[in-house]
């Protein structure tokens, strides 16, 4: 195994015990990444959601899972603590596919202060949704409206982080961040990297 992977895994481990801010984790995961292939960092540590579990994180009321969520979010990005929570309303599938309106299949949407989930969604199975919708909201109470692709780009940056640190999630390819670029450019010239 290469000294990166191994530096990752216990990077990791520290961070799921408390020891290592994500912060820290954020800035250890970013020089790896930009040193080595990212396939060697991108593969999720095995049995992370089970040590996950066994520190109690799955244990604790929802609210304090939201909340750690919500932290490790504003670790990573910088943004200020939420002046308000976003309110949480479940819709069906269908509703989120018509909200979006492009064909696409969604699991989630943010508008306006609300995080629309579809039915059946949880906290436990997806957190890496609530990562990335929490990031919009955050996005919003900070920066107010903004070029979409450029805040989607973010918001998927933050999740797939949350999913190579936890192993919980599959992070996007990097052919779908290329596309968010073209559309950044195109839409808002923007050169985001």
């Amino acid at each position: 195994m290469s000294r990166i992977k191994h530096t990752f895994l216990a990077a990791s481990a520290l961070f799921a015990i408390g020891v290592l801010s994500s912060v820290a984790l954020f800035s250890a995961l970013t020089l790896m990444l930009s040193t080595c292939n990212a396939a060697v960092v991108t593969a999720p540590p095995p049995g992370y959601a089970a040590l996950l579990a066994k520190l109690g994180f799955y244990n604790v009321p929802v609210e304090h899972r939201a909340a750690a969520l919500a932290r490790f979010a504003m670790d990573i990005t910088g943004y200020k603590q939420m002046e308000e929570w976003p309110q949480w309303k479940f819709v069906t599938q269908e509703r989120l596919n018509e909200m979006m309106g492009d064909g696409g299949s969604y699991r989630a949407v943010y508008s306006a202060g609300v995080m629309y989930l579809k039915h059946g969604y949880s906290l436990n199975e997806e957190p890496e949704v609530f990562v990335h919708e929490i990031t919009h909201h955050l996005q919003v109470e900070s920066r107010g409206n903004g070029c979409a692709p450029e805040y989607e780009f973010e918001a998927y940056l933050v999740s797939d982080t949350f999913s190579i640190v936890t192993g919980i999630g599959k992070p996007m390819p990097e052919s779908f961040y290329d596309k968010l670029r073209s559309l950044a450019r195109s839409q808002c010239g923007l050169e985001l990297q």
